[in-house]
């Protein structure tokens, strides 16, 4: 779709590499109110210039891909998320699947 061309782009944008079609897609509802694990999300966001908390209490979709040039050599694969509300970007991340992995800002490829 249109929709996902443009977040294809986005993502490619940030120099990373989608791999095949997208893995999920899933609506999730920001909490009205940030326990300590949304706080420390919603720090990960500002670090990429994107703010969750005019969000809290709306439902937003989320949208994953494979990426397939993490420059670092990892057992698990790396994965970008999206997260919009009302077809636009408003935060994500880059995150391995393994809970030993790791989760950075939807940031630039510049490792």
């Amino acid at each position: 779709s249109a929709h996902r061309t443009a977040t294809k782009k986005y993502i490619e944008s940030l120099g990373w590499q989608v791999q095949g079609e997208l893995v999920e897609s899933c609506e999730i509802t920001i909490p009205l109110v940030f326990d300590n694990i949304y706080e420390d999300y919603n720090l990960l966001q500002n670090r990429a210039g994107y703010d969750l908390t005019p969000y809290k209490g709306k439902n937003v979709i989320r949208y994953t891909y494979h990426i397939s040039n993490y420059p670092v050599e990892t057992k698990d694969q790396v994965r970008v998320n999206i997260i919009e509300f009302n077809g636009r970007i408003i935060g994500g991340d880059i995150m391995t699947t393994s809970i030993h992995g790791f989760m950075h800002p939807l940031m630039k490829n510049i490792l």
